[in-house]
């Protein structure tokens, strides 16, 4: 019998399976080919997607909380359950609109990166409590200028350049920080045991790695999704096989 019987996933938009629509610049799901469906149907395990567009780790972890209670009252065994985790790409992110009217105070990230951290671990352990494991995925990397250009598209020309000049003139800035909280999480998973797929290492050896990233600089397009799943598959057939068992 094998260690685990289903997958249970937390995160946001990208586990979700949420991408830009290049005609319509309209939000879609991707269904089937969405990187957990892939991996779904490759491993051939239930998977139950807890992911939600906007999430950050704080409501991931309250959703997390309630869920593991509700499946307690009603008897399930959680043992046997394995849960994938990403956040970081919402808690990283800036209110944009108010750093463009209002550039020379102090701006931080949606969630800073104790807070960050801190509910990282608390989803771990408590799912180490149940019984369950916890694995780490981290995050494939961004286009900062594509970010910049999808997320300003309504600014006025003052409203970006005030954009800029908070940044310093220096877009890689929103890149640094995006791999910045997708160390922080890799590396709290590590200190706590916890596996870790790197998915991340997959873009960056792509040299058109854009190719692989919807026009707003942040989702994974199709093709980056079969990209994360053949990266999620490939590492856990080398190095979690009790789940295929």
């Amino acid at each position: 019998m094998s260690r685990f019987d289903r997958i249970m996933i937390w995160g946001d938009s990208l586990l979700q399976g949420v991408a830009l629509d290049g005609e319509t610049k309209r939000y879609v799901k991707l269904g089937p080919e969405s990187c957990v469906s892939l991996v779904s149907e490759k491993l051939c395990i239930p998977v139950d997607n807890f992911a939600h567009f906007g999430f950050v780790s704080e409501k991931g972890r309250r959703l997390l909380r309630k869920r593991l209670i509700l499946d307690e009252k009603e008897g399930k065994d959680l043992s046997h359950t394995l849960h994938l985790i990403c956040f970081g790409g919402n808690d990283t992110d800036h209110y944009w609109e108010e750093i463009a009217k209002v550039p020379d105070m102090e701006h931080v990230s949606h969630v800073s990166v104790e807070d960050f951290r801190r509910n990282i671990t608390e989803m771990i352990e408590m799912i180490r409590k149940t019984g369950g494991e916890a694995v780490i995925m981290n995050l494939p990397i961004i286009d900062a200028w594509r970010y910049f250009k999808w997320f300003s598209r309504d600014f006025s020309e003052e409203g970006r350049n005030n954009v800029l000049m908070w940044l310093e003139d220096d877009l890689y800035q929103i890149y640094r920080s995006h791999e910045h909280y997708s160390n922080v999480l890799s590396n709290t998973a590590r200190e706590l045991g916890c596996h870790v797929i790197d998915v991340r290492t997959a873009f960056l050896s792509e040299r058109r790695y854009r190719d692989f990233i919807c026009l707003d600089g942040i989702h994974p397009n199709a093709a980056g999704h079969k990209k994360i799943a053949d990266a999620v598959t490939a590492d856990i057939e080398k190095n979690l096989p009790e789940i295929l068992k």
